[in-house]
């Protein structure tokens, strides 16, 4: 009988005091007259204050950054337009009562919106569509990385998804599948902080922290994160237990703004995950090749060891006015993103012929603005570019076996009997190199 692991889950919440912070039970993402109420409120539960204690004061409480970070990112969200298409929403709300809730991968709170399905890798598909989709996360494009196994969003910093799908407005450029855009908790609404510890079968370990504040007018949050389990991908086999399919995957996000008046901030976030997998073996393969020199155990398809490693990380820094009717963002940003498969060596040329060491990556810089300025109660005008570039390279190591031709068209014509034995043939590496870069206006 096996034993599965008991599923544990612990939260320790530790408070962070802020004494600039005015009205710390308020919501980060509370409207301007939600926010507002609960500031006069706190206001008129507060006995009243002499001319004297009122002057020296002054400078702490000329701004409340509850309220000022709710009316901020209120206006934000009036840059972007949805005209014509169609967007579903989940909240943190939503988020929390899901399964397994912030500890859930990212991919799961996508899936529960219409027309998304996932393949056995871990991709999504939105309206069956390969691909296509653009991330922007605080009305931010995240330029395009790599495609891997590991999921570089972690749940616990998102607050709110919005999938935007249908007819997209000209400014989301070319991605017409779709469009995911997250929302990044904030330290207003966080003022503390937590540990989690999140565990379970397959010798899954998940703990994890986040905390965040307000000092006068800068905010902070910040989360750090880490992952293991024996079902990185998926198993190959019926059995319960995956041969060779380990993963450990390392996260953290920070979130810091500073608020400059009350009507313009800088913010900057940070974002880096780094995630090792094994590729699963599948036993029962018949070898192809015979390799001089190699070890029995090389003939068995059940120790075959590839792993890949996989690197993203981005930072995006972004200001931010509103001024009467115009609305306006500048963000500069960056990513690097890679992906490093390395073979086994001896074992893929004996059952395959080759072994690939693959070295993948992309380096992208940009600039967007956005703007938006509201004419009249029926009419807005809005405006923006985008600028990135990027930089690809790509290093392929490949070790293959050096045949004669005779055996190269014998292997053509009789695929049957492509098997060569009792050989001891010369192993050959080819290395190819390719790097490019261009820019988008």
């Amino acid at each position: 009988m096996k034993v599965h692991h008991i599923i544990l889950f612990l939260l320790l919440p530790f408070p962070v005091y802020s004494p600039a912070q005015t009205s710390p039970s308020t919501p980060a993402d509370a409207s301007t007259t939600g926010a507002t109420r609960n500031s006069n409120q706190t206001a008129q539960s507060q006995p009243a204050a002499n001319p004297e204690q009122t002057g020296q004061n002054a400078s702490s409480t000329e701004l409340n950054p509850v309220v000022v970070i709710g009316q901020l990112n209120e206006a934000r969200d009036q840059i972007v337009p949805y005209l014509g298409a169609t967007r579903y929403s989940i909240g943190q709300e939503q988020i929390q009562t899901q399964s397994q809730g912030s500890n859930a991968p990212f991919n799961q709170v996508i899936l529960r919106m219409p027309g998304v399905a996932q393949d056995s890798y871990g991709q999504l598909h939105v309206r069956g569509e390969h691909a296509n989709l653009q991330f922007r996360i605080d009305d931010v494009l995240i330029p395009e990385g790599i495609t891997g196994f590991g999921q570089e969003i972690d749940t616990h910093w998102v607050k709110g998804v919005d999938l935007i799908n249908g007819t997209l407005p000209a400014q989301f450029g070319f991605r017409t599948t779709g469009i995911i855009d997250i929302h990044t908790k904030q330290g207003a609404a966080q003022n503390g902080g937590d540990l989690t510890y999140y565990g379970g079968s397959h010798e899954t370990i998940f703990p994890s922290f986040q905390v965040g504040g307000t000092e006068g007018r800068f905010n902070y949050y910040a989360l750090g994160s880490y992952k293991q389990d024996n079902l990185g991908i998926e198993n190959t086999t019926s059995c319960y237990y995956a041969i060779h399919d380990w993963t450990e995957q390392y996260k953290g996000f920070a979130n810091l703004s500073y608020l400059i008046d009350d009507s313009s901030r800088i913010s900057l976030l940070l974002s880096g995950t780094y995630s090792d997998f094994q590729i699963p073996a599948n036993p029962g393969q018949t070898p192809m090749f015979a390799l001089a020199g190699a070890s029995p155990k090389n003939f068995d398809s059940r120790f075959l060891s590839e792993n890949q490693h996989e690197q993203n990380h981005f930072a995006i820094l972004a200001y931010q006015k509103s001024f009467e009717s115009v609305n306006l963002q500048l963000a500069a940003f960056t990513r690097y993103s890679s992906t490093l498969f390395t073979p086994d060596d001896e074992g893929d040329l004996i059952f395959t012929g080759l072994a690939g060491r693959i070295d993948r990556s992309i380096f992208s810089n940009g600039v967007q603005f956005d703007a938006s300025w509201a004419i009249n109660d029926s009419n807005v005008l809005r405006e923006g570019f985008l600028s990135q570039r990027k930089l690809r390279g790509s290093i392929r190591i490949t070790r293959f076996f050096q045949l004669m031709q005779q055996e190269i068209r014998h292997r053509m014509f009789h695929s049957r009997s492509s098997a060569i034995r009792g050989r001891q043939v010369p192993i050959m590496a080819f290395i190819s190199r390719t790097h490019g870069k261009f820019s988008i206006p």
